[in-house]
């Protein structure tokens, strides 16, 4: 069934060749700072914060293999990895917060302990925070797809050259947002795993923590940088806490389109081995 994104009043077939780097373009847009954003208040921070993560959500599906834009390998590597590029670098930032709330709100965003407490929630930040959080959410979930497409056709090609894991991965790591975007990260998954915080999880959260893990194991198997960071910041977090997690038996369904049914989502954590991934982060 054939669907259309409406962009400033212009709409745009979901197999349009402009769209890809149309909406890259615009997620580019909305994280870069502009000149006047210290002026900038909360009401405009939230709005771009949404907006950010409807686009990556957006980016997510037209990465999915749909055969939605059955052409998406060009898009991405044409210009010598242009848009693949400006991809990858908006990944692991987030619009400016405006400077009375922004220590608060990573002070949150980027720890596990903060973060799972609830205690947040009465903050005046709350709103941020939880945008912040759906941001990280939406954007792993765009990597989470950029990873697969990579490891199901091994790699990208243009006429000047191949786009690889590895050297996505580095991409990633050389970003100066990278390490921020590994605090978020690993608060997200350590909330779901550490059996103080929560035994059991949805269904939902359950795929959510799949793609949290599988950008995790693919981010410190190429990056040695990234790899230290982890392994040094959550050494004992992975060595002592970080455990299976229970899925929490429910009725919620279409989670994710890979994902039809109760079993095959109860599952999931039982066919990724978070025991690999502690083994890797220690080691």
């Amino acid at each position: 069934m054939a669907y259309y994104v409406i962009i400033r009043g212009s709409t745009f077939a979901a197999e349009d060749p402009l769209l890809f780097p149309l909406l890259v373009d615009r997620l580019h847009m909305l994280v870069s700072a502009p000149e006047n954003v210290e002026n900038q208040t909360v009401g405009v921070t939230m709005d771009k914060l949404k907006l950010c993560s409807s686009l990556a959500t957006a980016l997510s599906l037209l990465l999915h293999e749909t055969g939605v834009i059955p052409g998406r390998s060009y898009h991405l590597t044409k210009n010598n990895g242009y848009t693949l590029r400006k991809l990858i670098q908006v990944l692991t930032r987030i619009p400016w917060i405006p400077l009375p709330y922004r220590d608060s709100t990573f002070a949150v965003v980027t720890s596990h302990s903060r973060l799972s407490s609830q205690e947040w929630e009465t903050l005046r930040e709350a709103p941020l925070i939880r945008s912040v959080v759906e941001l990280t959410n939406a954007c792993t979930g765009t990597m989470y797809q950029l990873i697969l497409l990579v490891q199901q056709g091994k790699e990208l090609v243009s006429r000047q050259c191949s786009f690889n894991l590895s050297w996505i991965v580095q991409l990633v790591a050389s970003s100066k947002t990278s390490i921020a975007y590994m605090y978020r990260l690993m608060s997200q998954i350590i909330m779901r795993v550490f059996p103080e915080y929560q035994a059991l999880i949805t269904p939902i959260q359950c795929v959510l923590l799949y793609k949290h893990f599988y950008v995790l194991m693919t981010l410190i198997t190429h990056s040695k940088r990234l790899a230290q960071h982890v392994r040094l910041t959550y050494l004992e977090e992975f060595r002592h806490g970080i455990v299976e997690p229970c899925v929490m038996p429910g009725n919620e369904h279409n989670s994710d389109p890979d994902d039809d049914d109760d079993e095959s989502i109860g599952n999931m954590m039982d066919a990724f081995d978070i025991e690999e991934v502690k083994q890797r982060a220690n080691s």
